[in-house]
């Protein structure tokens, strides 16, 4: 049998939507959480819509923390974007990098 349990959330956590423009993030909607449900002690958060179970997701605290997918933590939403936005904009692959390095040549 599952262990699972449903609390309510204290005010002040929210989940961070980005929104979009061009491929880079340029403001944040914050979806208000209002309980955790817990699943084999793996805490998932549920707002007014759904329960959100894959853990792909930022979460701003009520000290103004982001806690996003990859466990990393920043001081405000706008250190989160700035940091998403130079992530997307630095290449991750060999060939990326090559490319880049032939197009500047």
């Amino acid at each position: 049998m599952k262990n699972t349990a449903i609390i309510p959330a204290t005010p002040g956590y929210f989940i961070v939507e980005p929104v979009t423009e061009g491929g880079k993030i340029v403001d944040a909607v914050l979806i208000p959480i209002i309980g955790w449900f817990i699943d084999c002690q793996i805490t998932h958060p549920i707002t007014l819509f759904q329960t959100f179970e894959d853990n792909n997701y930022p979460i701003l605290t009520p000290g103004n923390i982001v806690f996003d997918d990859s466990q990393d933590t920043y001081n405000s939403i706008e250190d989160w974007m700035t940091c998403q936005n130079a992530r997307a904009q630095t290449p991750t692959t060999l060939f990326e990098l090559n490319g880049k390095n032939q197009g500047a040549a």
